[in-house]
């Protein structure tokens, strides 16, 4: 038996419209991993935004690496190890909090530690920061994953570290055009895309969900060709091209589809146990 890497997006791939695993996929990834096959999660939520799906998974008990941040922070679901990590550097907060005030766009980031946090109930410290006015996007970001948020008194002055990333809201009609004018600001510089029609996404230089699989894959004893990728939005077309096998949802992004080898059916018709039965089991 060919041993097989399954690389899922959460949302939009792995969880339905309503943001739930569903008992097909649930039970198609048991039955994969029993066999011994192995999961990657990807997406571009922070660490603990995926714990109680790794949890519903049972990847915190069988193992399975974690993409956070579009692949900023890689940690090891079973030990929680931070397996590898990179920064915006701090220098380029207010200069991209500038580009949210000029534009009139929500602007977020996550706090110092969330790379190595546990879960956090809603009572505890809040983890999202948001820079602006919060929106309907900006809630949506906080609530999705279960975090508490906090509007910065000083956005600029409070984020005295290095983040994993920093998110702008839009409407989404404004999606494409802001995504290359902040593109051109910072070419070789930041890596920046989109995640949603929604959520632009400025990023550490050289980290995409793709560039990442290709440093992290060989580590994991597979190679390109055995390794399967399913996504649906923006931040999934690197990985989707660089899979042996790329996979897109039927719900996904026109360009995500047109560069992927398979279309599965949507994430709320169980894609993924399609995929798995399809092509692993």
């Amino acid at each position: 038996m060919e041993r097989k890497l399954l690389v899922l997006d959460i949302d939009g791939t792995l969880v339905n419209s309503s943001k739930a695993i569903t008992p097909g996929v649930r039970d198609a990834i048991h039955e994969m991993l029993s066999a011994g096959h192995q999961v990657c999660l990807a997406s571009g939520r922070p660490t603990p935004g995926i714990r109680h799906v790794a949890s519903a998974l049972e990847l915190n008990k069988r193992g399975g690496l974690a993409l956070n941040f579009n692949g900023a922070l890689v940690t090891d679901l079973k030990s929680g190890e931070v397996v590898y990590e990179k920064k915006v550097a701090r220098k380029f907060v207010r200069e991209l909090y500038d580009f949210a005030c000029e534009k009139d766009l929500g602007i977020l980031t996550y706090a110092r530690d969330i790379g190595r946090t546990g879960d956090y109930p809603k009572s505890e410290a809040p983890l999202v920061i948001f820079g602006r006015r919060p929106d309907p996007y900006l809630e949506d970001e906080a609530n999705l994953n279960d975090l508490p948020w906090v509007l910065a008194d000083d956005f600029v002055g409070d984020i005295d570290y290095d983040p994993y990333k920093i998110l702008f809201t839009m409407d989404p009609s404004r999606g494409e055009e802001l995504e290359k004018e902040l593109a051109s600001r910072y070419p070789g510089v930041l890596n920046i895309m989109r995640s949603e029609p929604y959520f632009l996404e400025a990023c550490p230089l050289g980290i995409d969900k793709g560039a990442c699989l290709d440093m992290l894959v060989p580590t994991l004893g597979f190679t390109r060709e055995n390794t399967i990728c399913c996504g649906d939005g923006f931040n999934d077309l690197t990985m989707v091209k660089w899979a042996g096998l790329g996979v897109a949802m039927g719900n996904a992004q026109q360009v995500v589809k047109d560069v992927a080898k398979y279309i599965a059916p949507s994430n709320d018709e169980d894609g993924v146990a399609h995929v798995i039965r399809k092509f692993i089991l």
